[in-house]
């Protein structure tokens, strides 16, 4: 009697948690304003001007076996509204192909191994509500041995291959960090 009525109550429960943590999620697409630096040339004043998703083997695309393999750093300066404050801020990047590190203002927030998952930062404590803030990331698609694939006919695209989004949530909500996931499971 108990177990059906529990039966009964956790779909409601879980629909009432997702709609709620949908309901207090603001998703911003990220996608423009990027600038684009080969390898050795990681400094802030050129780079090309690139619209997500990017990659930088086009060389690959056409074929070319013997594309471009190393780094690549995007750069990008966004106003973070002071409206914002008192909320939770985070960066979400449906991939990055292969391995990236990001940095807001100069401060290292993490880094990612793996081309084709998502991922995402808490930048809440690294923002200057109200004033510009300098994104960069250093993406990697050289060969490893410890970042899957490491053999086969797959070629590994470098760059920001996938959407990247800025989500802004109440103080109380469910985490974006876990594989940059909606941070709801079902089991």
């Amino acid at each position: 009697m108990i177990m059906g009525k529990i039966k009964q109550i956790v779909p409601l429960l879980i629909m009432a948690v997702l709609t709620s943590t949908a309901a207090g999620r603001n998703i911003y697409n990220f996608n423009s304003g990027w600038r684009f630096f080969y390898g050795n040339d990681p400094s802030g004043d050129g780079g090309v001007r690139v619209t997500l998703p990017h990659t930088w083997s086009r060389d690959a695309i056409a074929g070319d076996k013997d594309y471009f393999r190393g780094m690549g750093y995007y750069m990008n300066e966004a106003q973070i509204p002071e409206s914002w404050r008192g909320s939770r801020v985070f960066i979400r990047f449906h991939a990055a192909n292969n391995v990236s590190d990001l940095y807001l203002n100069g401060r290292h927030l993490g880094a990612h191994k793996g081309g084709y998952s998502a991922f995402a930062y808490e930048i809440t404590d690294y923002v200057q509500f109200g004033n510009k803030n300098v994104f960069w990331m250093a993406v990697n698609n050289s060969p490893r041995s410890d970042v899957l694939p490491v053999a086969g006919d797959q070629n590994s695209y470098g760059g920001l291959i996938r959407d990247v989004e800025l989500v802004v949530t109440g103080r109380d909500m469910v985490s974006l960090t876990d594989h940059g996931g909606e941070g709801v499971y079902v089991i």
